[in-house]
């Protein structure tokens, strides 16, 4: 609920202080859509990079409605793809971490079960439960 807040926040922002596709402030949707993509995956990275394009999006298009192509306009069309990677990979990235933790925590789990002065057949049936 934070993240959308935020996606508001900069939004109106955006809006209120320099509409133009070029920007600055543009640069602030990154935050939500990299906090996204840590806390809940891959899935919420992209998703609220979605989101962040579409509230952007008027802007741009509004730019090269009214002015065309010109390389402002170019620049907050990179700005759309430069989101959604940054979603992707953060919430890839953040998964992996997770997973690599899950791991570690398992080994570490085994080590010191092992380590226990027992017989070996307590060992492995502590071990495999």
């Amino acid at each position: 609920m934070l993240v959308v807040g935020f996606l508001i926040a900069v939004t109106v922002l955006v809006v209120a202080h320099e509409p133009l596709s070029n920007t600055v402030w543009r640069h602030l949707y990154l935050v939500p859509v990299v906090v996204a993509g840590i806390r809940f995956g891959v899935t919420a990275g992209v998703t609220i990079a979605l989101a962040a394009v579409l509230l952007f999006g008027p802007i741009v298009l509004r730019e090269i409605e009214r002015a065309g192509l010109t390389r402002a306009a170019l620049d907050g069309l990179v700005t759309f793809p430069v989101f959604l990677l940054a979603g992707a990979l953060t919430g890839v990235l953040s998964t992996r971490a997770r997973r690599q933790r899950r791991r570690y925590e398992a080994l570490l789990a085994a080590q010191r079960a092992a380590a226990e002065p027992a017989a070996l057949p307590i060992v492995l049936a502590r071990l495999r439960a």
